[in-house]
């Protein structure tokens, strides 16, 4: 944990928020099976991770660097990791062919979110140590059945 009083409270923060309101509006809009709740499902979870943007760039140091305090890779990136590299799952279990959903690579409201996950996902020791896109698609496909 960083040294910093405010880091710290920032970085148990984003952990805390991430369980408590982004892992579940996730997994919701990951495996939304009606077409009737799928769109506000999506669309809770495309607000939900515009609120972690707005955490990320509230964050003292954050815009200093790819990671969540600035250029180093700390605490609160590593306890994240594994679930940003799930991001991916939503548009791959919910784009074309069920219901059209699209990840919005290009919103400015997602601009911070996207360059800490894209840093996160690439680093060496998280591809070294998580399962790769091939596996957790496997994995979740026994949950959408």
């Amino acid at each position: 944990m960083p040294e910093d009083p405010l880091q710290r409270a920032q970085t148990r923060y984003l952990i805390h928020h991430w369980g408590a309101h982004t892992q579940p509006v996730f997994t919701k809009a990951a495996f939304s099976l009606e077409a009737a709740t799928a769109t506000e499902r999506h669309q809770d979870w495309l607000r939900e991770l515009e609120r972690i943007d707005e955490l990320l760039r509230e964050a003292k140091k954050s815009s200093e660097g790819p990671f969540f305090l600035g250029d180093k890779f700390t605490f609160g990136d590593l306890a994240l990791a594994s679930f940003l590299t799930r991001v991916f799952l939503v548009e791959h279990f919910q784009g074309e062919g069920s219901f059209g959903f699209k990840f919005p690579t290009s919103s400015p409201k997602l601009k911070r979110f996207l360059e800490w996950r894209d840093a996160v996902v690439a680093r060496k020791s998280v591809v070294e140590t998580l399962p790769g896109k091939e596996a957790l698609i496997e994995l979740y496909n026994k949950h959408v059945k």
